[in-house]
């Protein structure tokens, strides 16, 4: 049963949201792109929005708008332990949905859950549902807003196209730390004055990548 989060603690993780803003100078050279102090006005942005989520140790998230410019990135950091993670994800939830609602995003993707074939402790497997379940009620909560799952090997395999994504052999940290070292390469080459962002951040603007850069592309009907 789900138990009201501490509000304290709630705000002490919406404080833990780093966020970073976006200028582009000419959107046919995305190396323009670069981290400013003061976001740009939003009317320079073409709607609707896309918002990508990488739900992993931490949450990274990206904001892309209808041009495929980088709006803004950022990162919610969390304790591990159980009592927190529930706050944390209401949290996170409750951040995300803010954020969609102010820069008026209509359709936000998570990472899809695979569990079969991996060695994934239970008490994980249950968190990564439990967080997949919570972003999907945003986009039920709010009808304007449409959600949907990428498949984590399908993005990253689109993201390093024309080459082949390195996907690590190993298991549980060194898996996670070498892909989004992987991940990162990838996304400096795309945006190189953007390189110095977390590897969660990394993760998130990769999704966008894969499926704005590319195509089939969302706007095409492809969410998969």
């Amino acid at each position: 049963r789900d138990v009201a989060p501490s509000r304290g603690l709630g705000d002490v993780y919406k404080r833990q949201d780093i966020r970073r803003h976006y200028k582009n100078t000419d959107i046919r050279e995305q190396q323009q792109t670069y981290i400013v102090d003061i976001p740009e006005d939003k009317n320079v942005w073409k709607q609707p929005l896309y918002m990508f989520l990488d739900q992993a140790s931490h949450t990274g998230y990206s904001v892309f708008d209808d041009d495929s410019k980088l709006v803004m990135s950022g990162v919610m950091y969390h304790e591990e332990s159980v009592e927190n993670k529930k706050t944390y994800i209401h949290t996170m939830v409750e951040v995300v949905t803010e954020i969609c609602l102010e820069y008026g995003v209509k359709h936000l993707f998570h990472e899809e859950v695979y569990i079969d074939g991996e060695r994934v402790a239970m008490s994980t497997a249950e968190s990564l549902h439990y967080i997949k379940s919570h972003i999907q009620d945003i986009g039920h909560f709010h009808p304007e807003i449409s959600v949907y799952g990428l498949d984590i090997r399908k993005w990253k395999s689109e993201l390093a196209k024309p080459n082949r994504y390195k996907f690590s052999k190993k298991n549980g940290s060194k898996k996670d730390n070498e892909e989004k070292a992987e991940t990162m390469k990838h996304v400096s080459e795309i945006f190189p004055l953007v390189s110095l962002v977390t590897d969660d951040e990394s993760d998130a603007i990769g999704m966008g990548i894969c499926l704005l850069y590319t195509s089939p592309s969302p706007r095409d009907g492809a969410t998969s």
